[in-house]
């Protein structure tokens, strides 16, 4: 295990009651995804009941967005933030030749991972550009059970353009795609620095936090290959948002964003399918640091995280039902003794672990309980 010291300078940049909450240290972990190292920053709760994976936009990294992370594991998540390949401290060996769809292909990849072995419900949560990543990343695997964004910040409408060049905004941007185009796949290695291109000025409200991003050289102060952003340009989301019918999505935009405005976001949310909720950040700037902002970002955390747990325990109630209600069936039609009824009804089918933990769920507690000894105690109805 090792951690790295980088995310204090960004801790320090929030308000305080936060600065305290958001005491986690990051754990470094790695990653081997093609032929890339993915450095991914976590923090480890094995008793949570909900994960949350955050991904950070162009210009971010895992130090940058920790103290997001951090005061979402002081609302009882297990976290984990990667650094997506081109920032942070992920080695890449051809830097030159990363386009977005690789970010799509690299989150899709780690929710696969993350999920192969563990099943507890994960929160995927996307920051700036990180948004509509996340969403493609959700339509794609289908691995999600909430999606969370900042922003939905879709190249392929006019009205984003603003927020991706910065000299001229959508007019220039308009006139200078068709040249992107074609010099984009010659000149696509290379490597620019980002704030030149794109108005990272305003990235923060708060002077030192927006310093801080600029000429941080793991992330805004970082530079970027053309081929890249131009991939993102032409980029069209996964899934129309018509069609995405789930996971549930929260949109929490910073109502004082001056880099990516709400209405850049709300033309792509009011679209999808999905149930969704739409929460205004009030006096927040892009990168969520100001205390009026963070208190409702924490709210929705921890309402989702209890909305998750509910859910949770609702599926197993009815799996409760289900069993209870076929049981005596299943075992005749399996000839099954009245000792083996027993066993499986005592150790197997309804063994008293798969309640461990759904504290605050009494009733749930006591159905369980209920249907095992009836199922137990029924054995010669077999």
């Amino acid at each position: 295990m090792t951690t790295t010291h980088g995310y204090a300078r960004y801790v320090a940049c929030l308000p305080e009651p936060w600065r305290q909450q958001a005491e986690a240290v990051p754990e470094s972990t790695w990653w081997r995804w093609r032929d890339a190292n993915v450095h991914i920053a976590r923090a480890r709760k094995p008793a949570a009941r909900v994960r949350m994976l955050i991904l950070h936009g162009g210009g971010g990294h895992a130090d940058a967005l920790w103290p997001l992370a951090a005061l979402a594991a002081a609302q009882g998540y297990e976290v984990l933030l990667p650094d997506l390949p081109g920032y942070g401290r992920t080695d890449i060996p051809d830097l030159g030749g990363i386009r977005y769809q690789d970010w799509v292909d690299c989150v899709s990849d780690l929710l696969r991972v993350e999920t192969a072995n563990d099943s507890r419900p994960l929160v995927l949560a996307g920051a700036s550009m990180g948004g509509l990543l996340a969403y493609s990343a959700a339509a794609r695997t289908g691995l999600v059970s909430h999606l969370m964004a900042t922003c939905f910040l879709d190249p392929s409408n006019e009205v984003t353009w603003p927020a991706l060049f910065r000299w001229g905004g959508a007019a220039a941007l308009r006139m200078l795609r068709p040249l992107l185009r074609r010099v984009g796949p010659r000149l696509g290695r290379l490597r620019l620095p980002l704030r030149w291109l794109v108005p990272m000025n305003t990235i923060s409200n708060q002077p030192d936090l927006n310093r801080l991003c600029l000429t941080d050289p793991l992330g805004g102060g970082n530079r970027v290959q053309l081929g890249f952003l131009c991939s993102f340009l032409f980029s069209e989301p996964e899934l129309a948002p018509e069609d995405f019918n789930a996971p549930p999505v929260t949109l929490v935009h910073p109502g004082a964003d001056r880099w990516t405005p709400p209405a850049m976001s709300l033309g792509f949310f009011d679209r999808i399918a999905a149930p969704k909720r739409y929460v205004v950040l009030e006096n927040t700037g892009h990168f969520p640091i100001e205390e009026e902002g963070l208190k409702a970002l924490v709210d929705v955390m921890i309402e989702l995280r209890e909305a998750i747990k509910r859910e949770a325990a609702t599926i197993i109630e009815q799996q409760i039902a289900t069993i209870a209600t076929e049981w005596a069936s299943i075992c005749a039609r399996a000839g099954l003794t009245e000792t083996d009824h027993k066993l499986l009804a005592g150790r197997q089918f309804l063994n008293p672990c798969c309640i461990e933990g759904l504290t605050g769920h009494q009733a749930l507690q006591d159905a369980f309980l209920g249907a095992r000894n009836s199922l137990v105690a029924g054995g010669d109805e077999c």
